[in-house]
């Protein structure tokens, strides 16, 4: 390893040349040493940003906290600029000022034209079907991956489209329970008339009532037809021989 490397490495966390007055010293308290000590010892936490496709700044800490932290806010004079959206991401800090590697995902947080942060959404289902199945009937099924989610979903909602041919958002025909670990979910509609053609729609819904926001829409022909009878059968024995 290079001495540059060394040197670099050492002054991530102790910089007495600017005594501790820097992002990284500010944020890990560096500056009430004056650079020459890690003064949280009970190591914690440090929140980092950067705008969604130009990658996290991992030199300038937005945030910090604790060791026995659950939660973590920005700092307040580091501010959100309007309709853009930011990728955070976690490093937990060990009592020497080491830090870890970021998790693989990071929280998105969108912000409006007035820069105030929008609603986090579950993420939206994947992979829909739908069935006709006995009594004009549909079968409806689908997908949820949780990777990735700014928020974990408490339900899905079920809408139609009302023989409209448009999916009605205000209007929900039926919901189905989230359960983490579970890959697939569905739902069975109430009867139509035989041949009626309907569009489904199935959002996932955090506990503050936040949707996915998704407009996809799924089409099924409803069978109400009963089986058909068949005629009667006639059987009767034959002799081989």
């Amino acid at each position: 390893m290079a001495v540059t490397d060394l040197l670099s490495k050492w002054l991530v966390h102790y910089d007495p040349i600017h005594r501790g007055w820097t992002p990284r010293g500010i944020a890990g308290a560096v500056c009430t040493t004056r650079g020459y000590g890690f003064a949280r010892v009970g190591g914690g936490y440090n929140l980092y940003r950067g705008v969604v496709g130009s990658g996290i700044d991992f030199s300038s800490p937005v945030g910090a906290a604790g060791f026995d932290a659950t939660q973590i806010k920005t700092f307040e004079w580091r501010g959100h600029s309007a309709l853009t959206q930011y990728r955070y991401a976690l490093r937990s800090v060990g009592g020497g000022g080491v830090e870890s590697d970021p998790g693989p995902q990071g929280a998105v947080v969108s912000f409006d034209g007035t820069g105030v942060a929008e609603a986090l959404r579950p993420n939206g289902v994947t992979n829909p079907s739908v069935h006709p199945v006995s009594g004009g009937a549909f079968a409806l099924s689908w997908d949820y991956d949780p990777r990735g989610q700014e928020a974990v979903p408490v339900e899905f909602r079920v809408f139609d489209d009302g023989g409209t041919g448009v999916i009605d958002f205000m209007s929900v025909i039926g919901s189905v329970a989230y359960a983490a670990g579970v890959g697939r979910f569905g739902f069975t509609t109430g009867s139509f008339a035989s041949g009626a053609v309907r569009l489904f729609a199935v959002r996932a819904v955090a506990a503050d009532g936040t949707t996915d926001g998704s407009t996809a829409a799924m089409e099924g022909v409803a069978d109400g037809l009963p089986p058909v009878v068949h005629p009667e059968v006639f059987v009767s024995l034959v002799d081989g021989d």
